[in-house]
C-alpha cells in the first residue's frame, strides 16, 4: 500500500458557487490528510484556481472546454456552431497531450476527473498508461442539457474500458450510465457537513428560499407559478428568496418578465449568488428544490443540515435522498411533490403552521445527513476506492 498517492484531478470550471466543486474542496481536504498528493487542472485562472493556490495546493491551468457539443441558443450560436465545435475539439486534444506528459513527469498514480462532462483526464490518463477515475455527479442530458460529443453511448462506454472507474453520487446515475452491478465503479455520495457540525438551534422562518442556478431544468419558472398561485390565497404571503443566477441572460430576462407580468415583484427577491447560504437557510421557512432531474440535490442536504425544511420535486436524486431517510429514520425527512397542486398545499400548509410533524421531518433529516453524507465519510469512500484501485 502507497504512503503518498498522487493523485491529477481535472475541473470543469473554477467558479466557487457550483455543486460540483463545493463538493470537490470539501472531498480534497480530507484527502490530503490521509495522504493524497494533489495536482489540481483548471480551465483559467480564476475563482477556484486562486483558492487552491492559496491553500498551498499544486494547481495547473490549461485551456480546454467540455466535451459537450456547443450550444445552439439563437442565430449566432447557429451560425457559430462548426467552428466552435472544431476549436473546442482542437483546444482538448492539446490540453490532453500536454497533461498526458504531465501525468508522466509528475508520476502520478491516477487521474480522477470531478465530473463526467470533460474529458482530457481520461485522454491524458490512456496515453500516460494509468487508471482514470470518472466522478459521475450530473446526468448530462437530463439535468444540464448537455450533448456527449459524440454520443452518450460512447461516453457510457469508456466507463466500461480497461482502467477505467467511475464514483456515482447517487444510485439512480449509476443506474443511468448502465454502471450497475460493474465492479469499477462506485456509489459514494456527496460530502455535505462535518460530524461534528451543529444546526443554528433558533429559526425565524422569515420567507420561502430557493438556491441554485436560474435555468430551465431547475424548475424555477414552475416555482413561480406555483408561488403566484400560494400568494393569491393568502392574506399576508412569506416573500420568495432566490439565491442564484444564471449566464443565460435570456433566460433571466425571461424570468424577470415573468415575475413582473404575475404582479409577483413585490413578493421576490432575486439576490443573486450568494457566498453564506447557511445564514438563509436559516432564516427560511422552508427551502423548495423545484428541479426537474437533480443528479444528487446538495441544496436539499446543505439545507437538511441546517434545520431547514425540504419541499423537494420527487424526483431523481432528490426521491433517492428521501428513500435513504425512510430507510435511515421509518418516516419522511421532507416533502416531495410530483404535481403544482401539491407544491401549492404544501406552501400554504406551511405559511399557515399546519404541519404537526415539520419537528420530526426535521431531525430525521438531520439524522440522514449525518449518517450518509458527511465529509468523512465521503472521503474515507474515495481514499479506500484509491486504495483498491492501485492494488488491483
Amino acid at each position: 500500500m502507497k504512503e503518498v498517492i498522487k493523485v491529477i484531478y481535472v475541473l470543469n470550471s473554477s467558479t466557487m458557487f457550483g455543486g460540483a466543486n463545493k463538493s470537490f474542496l470539501a472531498m480534497l481536504t480530507l484527502l490530503r490528510q490521509r495522504g493524497v498528493e494533489p495536482m489540481v487542472v483548471t480551465p483559467d485562472t480564476d475563482g477556484i484556481y486562486r483558492h487552491l493556490t492559496d491553500m498551498g495546493v499544486r494547481t495547473l491551468p490549461l485551456n480546454y472546454r467540455t466535451a459537450t457539443y456547443p450550444p445552439v441558443r439563437g442565430l449566432v450560436n447557429l451560425i457559430m456552431w462548426l467552428p466552435r465545435l472544431c476549436g473546442r475539439l482542437w483546444l482538448n486534444h492539446q490540453a490532453a497531450l500536454r497533461l498526458a506528459h504531465v501525468c508522466r513527469d509528475w508520476g502520478a498514480d491516477l487521474v480522477h476527473t470531478n465530473v463526467s462532462v470533460v474529458n482530457i483526464g481520461f485522454k491524458a490518463a490512456r496515453r500516460a498508461g494509468i487508471p482514470h477515475l470518472w466522478h459521475i455527479r450530473e446526468y448530462g442530458d437530463l439535468d444540464f442539457g448537455f450533448r456527449y460529443i459524440w454520443s452518450r453511448g460512447q461516453q457510457i462506454a469508456r466507463y466500461h474500458l480497461p482502467n477505467s472507474y467511475t464514483v456515482c453520487i447517487t444510485k439512480d446515475i449509476q443506474r443511468y450510465n448502465n454502471l450497475l452491478g460493474h465492479n469499477a465503479s462506485k456509489v459514494i455520495y456527496n460530502g455535505i457537513i462535518s460530524k461534528i457540525i451543529e444546526p443554528p438551534a433558533h429559526r425565524e422562518n422569515k420567507y420561502f428560499l430557493f438556491v441554485g442556478r436560474l435555468e430551465p431544468a431547475k424548475g424555477i419558472a414552475e416555482l413561480l407559478g406555483a408561488y403566484d398561485d400560494y400568494r393569491q390565497q393568502v392574506p399576508t404571503p412569506l416573500p420568495l428568496y432566490i439565491a442564484g443566477d444564471t449566464d443565460n441572460q435570456s433566460y433571466k430576462s425571461f424570468l424577470l418578465s415573468l415575475a413582473e407580468q404575475s404582479g409577483l415583484c413585490p413578493y421576490l427577491n432575486f439576490m443573486g449568488m450568494c457566498e453564506d447560504v447557511s445564514t438563509l437557510y436559516a432564516k427560511a421557512l422552508a427551502v423548495i428544490v423545484p428541479s426537474h432531474n437533480e443528479g444528487f440535490g446538495r441544496v436539499v442536504a446543505e439545507a437538511m443540515s441546517m434545520g431547514c425544511p425540504v419541499i423537494g420535486h420527487d424526483t431523481a436524486g432528490i426521491s433517492e435522498q428521501l428513500e435513504n431517510g425512510r430507510t435511515v429514520t421509518g418516516g419522511e425527512i421532507g416533502l416531495g411533490y410530483t404535481t403544482k397542486e401539491q407544491l401549492v398545499n404544501m406552501l400554504l400548509n406551511l405559511s399557515g403552521g399546519k404541519n404537526e410533524d415539520l419537528e420530526k421531518i426535521t431531525t430525521g433529516a438531520l439524522k440522514t445527513v449525518r449518517q450518509l453524507y458527511t465529509t468523512e465519510s465521503n472521503a474515507d469512500g474515495i481514499f479506500q476506492f484509491y486504495q483498491s484501485i492501485l492494488e488491483g
